[in-house]
């Protein structure tokens, strides 16, 4: 059989496939033609843009380093412009988002105040428009789903403030992208460079050994289906071509390799090799023993688990390292599991440091980000489920016979086990507020699990 790195497969036709389905879908919902496509994480290539344009496509919108590497400059006034690209197949108009002012909205204005945050963006706006004597298109493009759950009232304020801001200012007009269009004619594009927002490549998705592994079992499995499809009826084909498409979906490659996280890594990989099998288990034949070995190495426990208790420790709560000692011997899991480089600037608590006596469980945090004027819910599922709930937003420190806490340089905590009914084991998760509103959940997506009695034999040696 041949060796998988060896096979080389032309998905063109599925790419077409998926992009035919996609104008489909949206002409069912919409009850018209779409007219522009934002590819996903904005990835675009001059063979994508001939396909768009060949199904009718008439624009698309990508990352502002695609202009940069498609001009061989780096100069930010070409961003504010409008360009087209003849594919061959037609003409497709493009536009290239200012990354600042677009990483702003996603990432950084969520944490200041909504008026501070919209009379920052229309002064930048203000720069532009003074740079030049033109007419100055500025194309803002972020995740729309993303964004607003960590805003304070779900973005509404900060929506509010800003259309405001917009509208006091007569050098300022809001346009669909493809009203831009006709407000500023497209300047050709020679050359399109690939690639995506996420760095200006496509490394997201290839390149590590992970990703790699993941197309050639792909590329593998459609020579076989090549090899015995005429052997099959066209029901079963039908199948076999949707299993490839969910297969070909970026999100299995997103998780593979060392650039994102999720708890759910290990579900992912089985996921998609699962995909791949179902071709085999359809047409009625033999899977290949490479598709039952997982791609993913690492599991989700050992990635978050950075060091188990090595001793009983019972530390002063007062929010300063009072003593290298105090802490010595506890144990440390990270809180950052779920969150990508691009999303790293809203993480407060990254990491947690832990550890027993018999009455108390201790907890230190050094935050990332100043947790003044926030509150904190800590949530506990052992026997019971409960939550404590720090409130920094009014008091720095609150003592009682179920809980006590100190934030000063370090956020610290003693839990009564007794009153929560904290035994062996216990799955901890931290939901940070800023007037009600979420602003983090540490871990994203799942606790995780702490060993509290761990080294509580130590007790006994003298």
């Amino acid at each position: 059989k041949t060796p998988i790195a060896e096979i080389s497969v032309d998905f063109s036709s599925y790419a077409e496939l998926h992009t035919q389905k996609a104008i489909k879908y949206y002409k069912e919902k919409f009850k018209k033609e779409p007219v522009g496509f934002w590819p996903a994480e904005g990835a675009i290539s001059e063979k994508a843009l001939t396909l768009f344009a060949k199904n009718g496509i008439g624009y698309a919108c990508s990352d502002e380093e695609i202009l940069f590497k498609s001009l061989n400059s780096d100069q930010r006034e070409d961003i504010y412009s409008t360009y087209s690209y003849d594919t061959g197949e037609g003409v497709i108009n493009l536009l290239f988002r200012d990354k600042v002012a677009s990483d702003l909205i996603g990432f950084t204005y969520s944490n200041i105040p909504a008026k501070q945050a919209a009379q920052d963006f229309v002064a930048r706006l203000k720069t532009i428009y003074d740079s030049s004597e033109e007419e100055m298109v500025v194309p803002v493009f972020l995740d729309g789903e993303n964004a607003w759950e960590y805003y304070p009232n779900n973005g509404y304020d900060f929506f509010t403030e800003l259309y405001s801001a917009i509208n006091s200012n007569s050098y300022i007009e809001t346009v669909t992208v493809e009203e831009a269009f006709v407000k500023k004619s497209p300047k050709p594009l020679a050359h399109v460079a690939s690639g995506s927002w996420i760095g200006g490549n496509l490394n997201t998705w290839m390149g590590h050994r992970e990703k790699n592994q993941g197309w050639e079992l792909l590329g593998a499995t459609y020579e076989d289906y090549v090899g015995f499809k005429d052997e099959l009826e066209i029901s079963v084909q039908n199948s076999i071509e949707k299993e490839f498409l969910i297969a070909q979906g970026s999100d299995w490659f997103w998780w593979y390799g060392d650039d994102h996280y999720t708890h759910l890594a290990n579900e992912f990989d089985a996921l998609f090799r699962k995909h791949l099998q179902n071709v085999y288990t359809l047409a009625k034949k033999e899977i290949p023993e490479e598709l039952f070995a997982p791609i993913k190495k690492v599991t989700q426990d050992n990635s978050l688990l950075a060091r188990v208790p090595s001793a009983v420790i019972s530390p002063t709560i007062d929010g300063d390292e009072s003593s290298f000692y105090e802490w010595f011997g506890a144990g440390k899991v990270s809180l950052s599991g779920g969150y990508s480089v691009m999303d790293s600037s809203d993480i407060y608590l990254k990491d947690l440091e832990y550890g027993t006596d018999k009455q108390n469980l201790y907890l230190k945090i050094k935050p990332e980000k100043s947790l003044r004027g926030k509150s904190i819910e800590i949530h506990f599922i052992s026997e019971k489920t409960s939550f404590v709930l720090l409130d920094l937003e009014n008091q720095n420190s609150d003592k009682s016979e179920e809980f006590e806490f100190v934030y000063e340089d370090y956020l610290e905590i003693s839990i009564n086990k007794e009153k929560f009914a904290l035994d062996k084991t216990v799955e901890i998760y931290f939901v940070i507020k800023s007037q009600e509103a979420i602003v983090q959940r540490a871990p994203l997506h799942k606790g995780v699990e702490l060993e509290l009695d761990a080294c509580l034999d130590a007790m006994w040696y003298i």
